[in-house]
């Protein structure tokens, strides 16, 4: 706001302030917004100076003229800004210049060029100052255009509106308030002060239009911007005074000055007629005039009103005042106004006492007709081209001469008489040989019968005002006066009357006006109907007269003579036979009547053609071979293609135009050809030509007859296409014309003609055999065959596009430019049809071997153009796509041109290299392209007659498809460069930009401009107007976030410019509530976008989009805030409760608050209907069923957009076989069933459409939950936890668990849906899972900020989880979806069952938990409440799982043996395990496992082995070790056979050499077929070690078995427990084989074989086992901790630990094997089994490679053995403690110590709470490793201690060395006393061994001394501490190490 005047505050900011009043005003009453009503009162209060001072601009004044001259220094306060702004001095400078320029306020001027500045982007290549002009006449057509929408939105008269009654009240005051305040004085005034001539001028005069360049430029942006503005200004003032007087009237003042204004109008159209504003002013006039409406109540119509009104009127009207400019004008509102009176004294509205001049009426007749109304009314107001397009303008005009007709019939009658005196008199003078010159009163009959004529001809608006003159006859003939209105009776009798007694002057007139009041589908048959009633007598207006009279012409005219070789059908000798002129007058007349009834009026046309006396198509034809004008034979073909419009007629009228071989045929035959050459090209003029083609034309609308001229030529439409292409086309732009117009008419006919010819053609391999001699091929083949080489017909079609492009460009109205677009329009249409049909064509040819050689037309198009010399042909197409704001459909088919060329790659480096050839070339297309996408944003007043938005929606499409092709090809494309990317640098280096940085404004801007919302949370106006746009601009989008080149710089860009996804986000719950299959599309690949985006942002960290995009998804949806309170923000309300023990546990995180039930997440979800949708086929009457199925599946085609492909049906191909079926229809019975077989064919249509929206319906939902998954994928597996705290996901994922299982549970979900959802549970119940799994130590989360006191929130004890109820809900969902689903649905039962799987794993622990502390904790209730819903379903789930698990498909039998898995760990009461024993199916499983032999042996001796029988062996198998835990199950497997089966397994037999492929590669170790073969091994040995520790030592079943399967595969344990290359090698899994083999052995070591020493196969298990003994007890000797070995196990790397700890199982399996032999084979030391020899060797001389084989295993090895893992457990202790300590501190560890202690790399930027969270872990699982090291080494010393201690005792004591000395001690001899009195009690004593002889007790007793000394046990005594408290929850009793070190001393002390 600035002030010009002190005192007097105004707008200077002129362009914005009009174009917000304007939108304002669009908005409240075009749009009808709600909630706008007090706004748009206030804003109509405030401008109504603006409004009554229409376009006065704020006058320049000193003050701010000198505002800025000081910005330049000192600054100036701009619209929105806070502090002053410097300006430069050239915008200062341009300020002025522009304020000179319009003698506009300074700062108004300044704002102008600011926004011009602003606006740069959207005028490419102008300069600001330019722009600047464009909008200050752009914002001058605004208030106008306002001010034109409060005038039309009035209510009144003409028309009725929809707007609320208070907001109407508004209006009416308002509008009626500027009219009394003089704004026709304003208006009036700017009309006649608008003078574009002159400010042009100006323009140039001031450089606004700028240099050279700029003009060639701004020749476009002068029409569109400067002068089209310019004239809608003009139109707009005309059509406010328009509207105002149609709807109320105009005051008498108003009137008058209305009135004064006209008289100074003339003509001011180039056809002599008025202007269009002219023509606006008359019509409001008239409307002023207009006394119709004086009856109503609601409106107060001046003329009522005010007294004044009639007299004043009648005073500027009679005649006596100033000469008006137009003679014709003032006749026609003279005649108006005595219409008026006329029509005021008859109404008895007024009369003669109250208003004198109502007896005027008469006497303004006759000054009207003295003035020659009617002879001006065509002339002046018909021909003006504004009077066709207003649909008001010709119902006023209609009432006026109507109203003539009826209200004064006298005065008709006068005018009919009056001209039929002249007419007799005429023809007397006439037959005297006198000239005679009719008078005017003799002329006025007639010429109203034209003006009739002239008004209802062609009824362009299909308002059907002629059949107003039009009644029905009764059943006895005559009038139907009970249902017609008097008036329409009166004008029927005058149509009847006027052609009564006809005087021959008269006729044509007459005939005229009916061709006139017939044209029209209502009154055509009413014409007919006459024109047949009158053949009964001898009336000369009857067809029988017309069609007779033909039949004379055509048998005077045709020539009976025998002719010469040399003569034509033009005669040069003297004809003594011919019609005269008025005969061809007449003539020309009947022939437009019949071509109108013809045309509009079925039952004319067949009458026409089958009445036989008529015999109209061989009169009509004969009469084209006869010498008559060109014009008559013109009409003559005219209404042969009239004719032609019915089906039915074609084939007789090609039948007779072969007959008479119209073009000119066999013998020399003159025709047509000889027609155009001779005659027409010397006439300059064509209109035969025209008609020719207009009629082939129609004639092909019907299936051209394969046989069309067989027998005399070979058959086809080839000879007409000759003439078509090569006799006009080709030859068209060589000729001269009279008219420049028709030039470019001819070319549209014949290009129109070509296209429809190819649009039916459809490629044939068959074709290119050539035709044959009964049926000719189709022509649209040659012009494919012509179109794919470089014809001239090629050439021609390009040349048509490049000259009418030069034409165009003028941008500036020429002669004949309708016909320029007509052409070019039709060229592009028939590039587009052969584009389309090119690479089918092509294909048809190669596969047929044409001989032809055929070009791409895509190739051919980049080809050069000889008229340029470039190759600019698609540069030409492009600039049509600028043209489209008036020329839509030229558009589409540019764009859809450049579509097919750009669909092939290799295309786009010249259609680059064509739009980038100059900077004003590139930025031309983008800017054309631009405008296309923004197209919709234009007034509908300026769009051109026939654009529709679904037009300006289809080019949008077509952009949006040409985009969306380019983008999936590799870059650079023609799309990238239209999407502003930049094809030079690199599309993946673009830095895209908004349009004020990039200097232009680009489709990408567009597009997102069409997506952006009104409103936050409001959708884009396009997703309600164009749904089908805007899922295409949503799914552009996405490609473009998606693709890799455009990724980056696409969302860089969204992200930095518009906020884009965010805001789009907002508004997915209200396109959803629009309930359309787009919206659900739409939804979908917006959803897409958000996955992708999501998954960018948590992989680039992007903290603060990624926390907006969360709020959006996971917040409350705005809709339901209100409604929702804040204890009702949680999910449930007993979601922090559990159904078990219903204890409160506080939410852990603080960084988010539990999510709201209604996220948009949740809300996107109830959106989707998963129930089908039903749709059934009706019972069709006369079609059989079976064919009308057969016929739509085979217009059936997949779904392009399905992700499931399904069918969709073809309606334009149904709609074609369906049309052939009612074309071949014969016989009358079937042509009596024509009407209802069109209903059903119908009804068909109507059908295949509802099918295929309910198969898109379920396309568009699959789509959306899919998406949806995405994105629920996306944010629940990779959202960062201080975005999304597990307890809030987890409350998330139990919501949508929940409502997916409620939604899929209906009786019959859409197809594919269930396959989703099965694959989305698995995904959020696997997250589900991970949440109560990740439940951080809140010390680790808080780090050194953590307090122990004060941060108490949180419950420590991981035992006392709580598990929501909902759980339950979800498991009984699960299992009866599961129990329902069908067994052929492989993929939703094997999600299901991998949900289910997750489901049941729900908190469990990785650490191994006791059976009663599983009990007594929360998991263990959650267990036994999942057990008890298992088991409510009975045992039909049960089954289902066992039946998966043993057929099926392999993926299916793994999950489902899962599930099993689970449920028997679940099952603590045995109750599956029992099922499947009493079933069979662990039976069934035993003996499968023989089944599976050949498969796995396949794997491991073929190559082409299938994986998935290993992987489904390794799950029964662990199935089997799961049954395995329970004692019952155990025992059911040994009764099943279970191990028995495996020592018959043979493929446990192929073991590979591990020593051969260690030499080969030692990857084949890991991933080749050793890897194989151990996964078949260990889950065997895997299953016995769970039968045998399950049933414990003492079942010898079990253990026999074990050592049965042992010796079944003797070798291979043989090989294994050589353990030479595990121990060589130390490779991890030869030394994990060894570990399991050696547990497995250790485990069976009870058996006693004793008692079946008879038994062969007892022999032969007691030698394997003595071979088992020594291969056990020589691991011993192996695997040693000395250093060696620990070194070279550091060298391993990451692996050492793991091999160590496999190492020590190995070492602890030994040793508990031979503590186990020892111990079970006697209760003391005298009777126990001995492993070891005496020999203590090994202590002195170590341990070597060559000694291990040769010795047997002594105690020098277990004393060497102990010593070594002494010293190891005492450094494994220590380490251990460190890693606890370090454990403890772990808060106080800097962040580079983490890093390095987590193992990431430094280079990876990550939060330090996670690198906090990776150390800790990777802590504690060094701890848990050096835990259970130290755990094993303590146990493997207690067994060496007891081991040393045994044997020691017993060789000391009870060897027979030991026996047969004297006791040497008391402790001797109380020994020996003991045993003697075990005899004496009759006890068993085992007999001493008698191979241990003294020498050998004597040197033991020696190296006893030296070797276990004080030394030995002081180390024992160390590592007690150690041992005591890791084997203190084992199976050793606290002391045990302590009490065998204390008896080994005791008995080393008292023995040797």
């Amino acid at each position: 706001m600035s002030s010009g005047l002190p005192g007097e505050t105004v707008n200077l900011d002129l362009w914005p302030h009009y174009k917000q009043i304007l939108s304002l005003v669009e908005a409240t009453l075009i749009s009808k917004q709600p909630g706008l009503r007090l706004k748009f009162e206030d804003v109509l209060k405030a401008n109504k100076s603006l409004f009554s001072n229409l376009l006065d601009n704020p006058q320049p004044s000193s003050f701010d003229a000198d505002l800025v001259k000081k910005a330049t220094s000192e600054g100036i306060l701009l619209p929105g800004g806070e502090t002053p702004t410097v300006i430069s001095q050239t915008l200062a400078d341009e300020a002025v210049i522009v304020t000179n320029l319009f003698n506009l306020n300074q700062v108004s001027s300044l704002h102008l060029l600011l926004h011009g500045e602003d606006q740069l982007p959207q005028y490419p290549g102008l300069t600001r100052g330019l722009v600047a002009v464009t909008l200050y006449f752009d914002g001058r057509k605004s208030i106008v255009q306002a001010l034109r929408t409060l005038m039309t939105s009035r209510p009144g008269l003409s028309w009725s509106t929809d707007i609320p009654d208070d907001l109407a009240d508004v209006l009416t005051n308002f509008t009626t308030e500027l009219i009394n305040s003089g704004l026709t004085d304003t208006i009036l005034s700017l009309l006649n002060s608008l003078d574009w001539t002159q400010e042009l001028a100006d323009l140039q005069k001031n450089a606004a239009l700028g240099d050279a360049q700029h003009v060639s430029t701004l020749r476009y942006m002068s029409v569109k911007h400067f002068q089209s503005n310019h004239a809608d200004v003009r139109q707009n003032l005309a059509d406010c005074l328009y509207c105002y007087a149609a709807q109320s009237g105009l005051p008498t003042n108003a009137t008058v000055k209305l009135l004064d204004h006209l008289s100074l109008v003339g003509p001011g159209a180039g056809n002599g007629g008025f202007d269009e504003v002219s023509v606006a002013l008359v019509m409001a006039a008239l409307q002023a005039l207009d006394g119709s409406g004086a009856g109503r109540e609601d409106i107060d119509l001046p003329i009522i009103s005010d007294s004044n009104f009639i007299p004043s009127i009648s005073r500027q009207l009679d005649g006596k005042g100033r000469k008006w400019e137009c003679q014709g004008l003032q006749a026609l509102l003279q005649f108006c106004w005595a219409m008026t009176l006329s029509g005021l004294r008859v109404g008895g509205v007024l009369t003669p006492d109250t208003c004198s001049t109502l007896e005027e009426d008469e006497t303004f007749m006759d000054l009207a007709l003295d003035g020659k109304v009617f002879h001006f009314l065509p002339e002046l107001l018909f021909s003006s081209p504004g009077f066709g397009k207003e649909e008001f303008y010709q119902r006023r005009l209609h009432a006026l001469l109507t109203d003539f007709l009826t209200l004064m019939p006298l005065k008709i009658k006068e005018l009919r008489n009056r001209a039929d005196d002249s007419a007799r008199n005429k023809m007397m003078h006439e037959q005297e040989g006198i000239q005679y010159t009719v008078p005017l009163s003799g002329q006025h009959f007639q010429q109203l019968l034209l003006s009739l004529a002239h008004l209802y001809a062609g009824d362009s608006l299909d308002l059907g005002l002629a059949e107003a003159y039009w009644c029905a006859a009764d059943s006895g003939g005559g009038l139907d006066t009970k249902h017609c209105p008097a008036k329409q009776i009166a004008l029927y009798k005058f149509v009847r009357l006027a052609g009564d007694l006809l005087m021959p002057s008269l006729f044509v007139p007459y005939i005229t006006m009916l061709a006139g009041l017939a044209d029209s589908p209502g009154s055509a048959p009413y014409c007919f109907n006459l024109l047949k009633m009158n053949c009964t007598g001898s009336n000369s207006i009857s067809l029988d007269h017309f069609f007779s009279s033909l039949q004379q012409y055509f048998s005077n005219l045709r020539q009976e003579q025998p002719m010469g070789p040399d003569h034509t059908i033009y005669r040069t000798k003297p004809m003594t036979r011919g019609i005269s002129p008025q005969e061809i007058e007449g003539l020309n007349a009947v022939l437009e009547l019949l071509t109108t009834l013809a045309r509009r009026c079925e039952a004319a046309r067949l009458c026409m053609v089958e009445h036989p006396s008529w015999a109209v198509l061989s009169t009509l034809i004969g009469l084209l071979s006869c010498s008559v004008p060109t014009h008559i034979k013109a009409k003559l073909v005219l209404l042969l293609a009239a004719l032609a419009k019915s089906a039915d007629n074609v084939h007789t009228i090609w039948q007779h135009i072969e007959t008479q071989q119209l073009i000119g045929g066999q013998g020399g035959k003159p025709g047509l050809t000889e027609e155009l050459e001779e005659i027409e090209t010397r006439f300059e003029e064509f209109p035969l030509t025209r008609a020719f083609i207009e009629l082939l034309d129609r004639l092909t609308d019907v299936e051209i007859p394969g046989n069309l001229g067989a027998g005399t030529r070979q058959p086809g439409l080839i000879p007409y296409m000759n003439f078509v292409q090569e006799s006009v086309l080709l030859k068209f732009s060589t000729r001269t014309y009279k008219d420049p117009a028709e030039k470019w008419e001819v070319a549209s006919l014949c290009l129109t003609l070509l296209n429809k010819l190819l649009e039916e053609y459809e490629p044939n391999q068959t074709d290119f055999q050539g035709p044959n001699s009964t049926v000719g091929l189709h022509p649209g083949f040659y012009i494919l065959v012509y179109l794919h080489q470089s014809t001239l017909l090629l050439r021609t079609v390009l040349f048509v596009l490049d000259e009418c492009k030069s034409l165009l460009d003028s941008f500036s109205p020429f002669q004949g430019k309708k016909n320029v677009e007509s052409a070019a329009n039709s060229a592009l249409k028939l590039l587009n049809s052969a584009l389309k049909l090119s690479e089918d064509f092509i294909t048809a040819g190669r596969n047929a071997g044409a001989s032809v050689v055929m070009t791409s037309l895509s190739k051919l198009m980049l080809g050069i153009n000889p008229r340029s010399g470039r190759a600019d042909h698609m540069l030409n197409v492009s600039r049509y796509v600028l043209y489209g704001y008036w020329m839509p459909a030229a558009r589409i088919d540019a764009i859809r041109i450049l579509s097919y060329v750009a669909s092939s790659p290799s295309n786009q480096l010249d259609l680059l290299a064509t739009f980038t050839a100059t900077p004003e070339i590139a930025n031309s297309v983008l800017k054309a392209f631009t405008e296309a996408l923004d197209s919709d944003d234009e007034d509908e007043n300026s769009s051109p007659p026939g654009t529709s938005s679904r037009e300006n929606s289809s080019c949008r499409l077509a952009i949006v498809e040409l985009l969306q092709k380019g983008l999936h090809m590799g870059a650079p494309t023609l799309a990238h460069f239209l999407l502003g990317f930049d094809v030079r640098r690199g599309v993946a280096k673009t830095q895209l930009q908004s349009p004020s940085v990039a200097g232009i404004r680009t489709p990408l801007h567009a597009v997102l401009g069409l997506l952006t919302p009104e409103d936050p949370g409001v959708p884009a106006a396009v997703v309600s107007s164009s749904p089908v746009l805007a899922t295409s601009l949503y799914k552009l989008t996405y490609t473009l976030v998606s693709n890799p080149e455009t990724s980056d710089p696409t969302l860089r860009f969204l992200r930095s410019s518009c906020d884009f996804l965010p805001s789009q986000l907002a508004c997915v719950t209200n396109i959803l509530e629009k309930e359309g299959i787009q919206s659900l599309r739409s939804v979908a690949w917006l959803l897409r976008s958000t996955a992708v985006e999501l998954r960018v942002l948590m992989k680039t960290r992007q903290s603060g989009q990624l926390s907006k995009i969360l709020s959006l998804l996971l917040d409350a949806n705005d809709n339901y805030e209100d409604n929702v309170g804040t204890d009702a923000s949680r999910l449930y309300n007993d979601a922090t409760f559990t159904q078990l023990s219903r204890t409160m546990v506080q939410s852990q995180s603080k960084q988010m608050n539990s999510p709201l039930s209604n996220h948009r997440l949740a809300t996107i979800l109830h959106f989707i209907n998963f129930e089908v949708e039903r749709t059934s086929a009706p019972n069709w009457e006369l079609f059989d069923d079976g064919q009308v199925s057969a016929l739509l599946e085979q217009c059936q085609v997949q779904n392009p957009e399905s992700s499931v492909h399904e069918k969709l049906v073809l309606v334009p191909k149904l709609h074609k076989f369906l049309a052939q079926e009612l074309v071949h229809l014969q016989g009358s019975t079937a042509m009596n069933q024509r009407a209802m077989i069109q209903s059903e064919i119908q009804s068909i249509l109507v059908y295949a459409v509802r099918w295929n929206s309910v198969q898109e319906g379920a396309a568009a939902r699959r789509e959306l939950l899919d998406s949806w998954r995405q994105v629920t994928e996306v944010l629940l597996l990779a959202a960062p936890t201080e975005h999304l705290p597990p307890v809030s996901k987890q409350q998330i994922l139990l919501q949508l668990l929940q409502t997916l299982l409620n939604k899929v549970s209906v009786d019959e979900a859409v197809p594919g849906l269930a396959v989703l959802v099965s694959s989305a549970v698995l995904l959020l119940l696997t997250s589900l899972r991970e949440t109560y799994d990740a439940s951080p130590d809140k010390k680790t989360v808080l780090g050194e900020t953590f307090v122990g006191i004060l941060d108490t929130s949180i419950i420590e004890n991981s035992s006392s989880e709580v598990f929501s109820a909902s759980l339950q809900v979800i498991l009984k969902g699960l299992v009866s979806w599961i129990t329902t689903a069908g067994s052929g649905s492989q993929m939703i039962r094997t999600n299901l069952y991998a949900a289910l799987v997750a489901f049941l794993r729900i908190g469990k622990s990785s650490k191994t938990e006791s059976v009663r502390s599983l009990e007594i904790s929360e998991r263990g209730k959650l267990l036994r409440v999942n057990m008890e819903v298992i088991q409510s379903f009975g045992t039909g789930f049960l089954e289902i799982v066992s039946r998966d698990a043993v057929s099926g498909h392999e993926v299916r039998r793994m999950l489902a043996f899962a599930v099993l898995d689970e449920l028997i760990f679940m099952d603590r009461k045995g109750y599956c395990t029992r099922f499947l024993s009493e079933h069979g199916f662990i039976k069934h499983i035993a003996e499968s496992l023989i089944k599976d032999e050949a498969g796995l042996i396949n794997l491991l001796t073929q190559p082409t082995g299938n994986i998935r029988d290993l992987y489904v062996y390794e799950s029964k198998v662990g199935l089997l070790s799961r049954i395995a835990t329970s004692h019952l199950g155990a025992e059911l497997l040994l009764q099943a056979g279970v191990l028995n089966r495996l020592a018959e397994f043979s493929v446990l037999d192929l073991r590979p050499d591990p020593d051969a492929i260690l030499l080969r590669n030692e990857e084949d170790m890991i991933n080749g077929i050793l890897a194989r073969y151990h996964s078949i091994l260990f889950p065997i040995l895997r299953l016995i070690q769970s039968i045998l520790s399950t049933l414990g030592g003492g079942n010898k079943s079990a253990a026999e078995s074990t050592v049965r399967f042992i010796a079944g595969h003797d070798d291979i344990f043989s090989q294994i427990l050589r353990g030479s290359t595990a121990r060589s090698s130390l490779n991890s899994a030869l030394l994990q084989e060894l570990a399991l083999v050696t547990a497995v052995v250790s485990r069976a070591a009870t058996i006693d074989l004793r008692a079946e020493i008879n038994d062969p196969s007892g022999f032969e298990l007691t030698g394997l086992m003595s071979r088992v003994q020594r291969q056990m007890l020589a691991l011993l000797s192996q695997f040693q901790m000395t250093d060696d070995l620990l070194v070279s196990l550091e060298g391993l790397g990451e692996e050492w630990s793991k091999s160590l700890l496999l190492v020590l199982k190995i070492v602890s399996n030994v040793t508990s094997y031979a503590r186990t032999v020892v111990s079970s084979s006697g209760a003391n030391s005298r009777t126990c089994r001995l492993v070891l020899s005496s020999s203590l060797l090994e202590t002195t001389e170590g341990v070597s490679a060559s000694s291990l084989s040769s010795r047997p295993a002594s105690l020098g090895l277990l004393v060497l053995s102990l010593k070594y893992l002494a010293n190891h457990l005492s450094r494994a202790q220590v380490s251990l403690n460190e890693m606890k300590e370090k454990e403890k501190s772990l808060n106080s560890v800097p962040t580079s110590e983490l890093v390095i202690l987590a193992g990431i790399n430094p280079a990876e930027k990550l939060p330090g709470l996670t690198i906090r969270r990776l150390a800790a872990a990777k802590l504690e699982a060094s701890i848990s490793d050096k835990q259970l090291e130290v755990q094993l080494s303590a146990e493997t010393v207690e067994s060496l201690g007891f081991l040393l201690w045994r044997h020691l005792e017993h060789y000391l004591l009870f060897s027979n060395a030991a026996l047969s000395s004297s006791p040497a001690t008391p402790y001797q001899a109380t020994v020996r006393r003991l045993n003697e009195t075990k005899e004496q009690l009759g006890g068993v004593v085992s007999s001493p061994r008698s191979n241990f002889p003294q020498v050998d007790l004597e040197k033991l007793k020696g190296d006893v001394k030296v070797i276990i000394n004080d030394t030995f046990f002081d180390k024992l005594c160390e590592i007690v501490d150690i041992v005591e408290t890791r084997t203190s929850g084992g199976t050793s009793s606290a002391g045990f190490l302590q009490a065998i070190i204390r008896r080994t001393k005791r008995l080393v002390l008292m023995h040797t």
